[in-house]
């Protein structure tokens, strides 16, 4: 599925406005496009309506402000667009089941207060583009030329992650990305739970038909299992790693170069790789822009140990 132009504009317009509420019209006006078609196609891609978008991440940066400040919760509202207390209230608990004041009191006896900080930032540039992970770009657009940099070898630390584990085919990215995606981040908003990075996916096994993959959000600390979404890690240990440059599409090629380079070197390729999405599409609309980590955990066979 192609990104329409026009919308990732859009996408970061509504992002960076998440105190103003908007009308389809103004959507439409911003996206170049008549209100119908824009609609349609947004709702398309993203699963959700553009009103529906808009609503989702400001009252998301409602929950960010309720768990790390001490605002009123009626100034909270009329921050993020909202004209009177018994509206938001109405809206917060279709989204977070409890009232704001609620969930502002459970999050003080559940959450440090420095776990909340250090997650508000990352939680504000993440929420916008969970979505759009996996997605394609239309034809016309521009290819990088070298989508892979230099590979290097690294030596990563243990990181908390949650994930979501299914099996799918490769076509099936992109929906399961949008689908598992913003199912953990709503979670780790609802339960206090501090992001500490960029959303991942962890390839478990691939093959000709169907593939096991996680995807997975890394948490600052360890967090308990909730119904699908499983507390898992990255383990530590050396890696090869590269920046793949442009479309998600040909990620491939990254792959690729990274197992011939495993093959010429000292090592030998061992446990699941993963992807660690750095740029946020609904931020950067130009697909040239976009960079993701590509990572390879490894096996040193020759004893020598790894370099840092």
């Amino acid at each position: 599925m192609g990104m329409t132009p026009g919308l990732l504009p859009l996408l970061q317009s509504i992002s960076a406005n998440r105190d103003d509420k908007r009308s389809l019209a103004d959507f439409s006006a911003s996206a170049g496009m008549p209100k119908y078609t824009l609609h349609r196609r947004f709702k398309r891609l993203l699963g959700e309506t553009p009103k529906q978008y808009d609503l989702r991440l400001r009252l998301e940066h409602a929950a960010m402000l309720l768990a790390t400040t001490a605002r009123p919760v009626l100034a909270i509202a009329l921050e993020v667009g909202f004209e009177s207390h018994e509206g938001f209230t109405r809206a917060f608990r279709r989204m977070f089941d409890c009232p704001p004041a609620h969930f502002r009191a459970r999050l003080k006896t559940q959450v440090n207060e420095d776990s909340r900080r250090r997650g508000a930032g990352l939680e504000h540039s993440v929420g916008p583009c969970l979505r759009l992970y996996g997605i394609r770009p239309r034809s016309g657009q521009e290819r990088s030329e070298m989508p892979t940099s230099e590979i290097t070898l690294r030596k990563v630390e243990r990181q908390p992650i949650l994930f979501v584990r299914r099996r799918v085919s490769r076509t099936q990215l992109q929906p399961l990305f949008a689908e598992c995606f913003p199912k953990i981040f709503q979670h780790c908003i609802a339960s206090g739970i501090a992001i500490a990075g960029q959303p991942m996916a962890r390839y478990v096994e691939t093959g000709h038909g169907l593939w096991t993959i996680d995807s997975a959000i890394p948490v600052a600390v360890d967090a308990p299992s909730a119904g699908e979404i499983e507390a898992g890690e990255i383990q530590p240990g050396p890696v090869a790693l590269a920046v793949h440059h442009g479309a998600y599409e040909t990620l491939g090629e990254t792959h690729a170069a990274i197992e011939l380079w495993i093959e010429d070197s000292d090592h030998r390729a061992e446990g699941a790789p993963w992807e660690s999405y750095v740029t946020s599409p609904a931020e950067y609309p130009d697909i040239a822009d976009w960079r993701t980590e590509v990572f390879w955990p490894l096996v040193d066979e020759t004893g020598r140990g790894v370099a840092p």
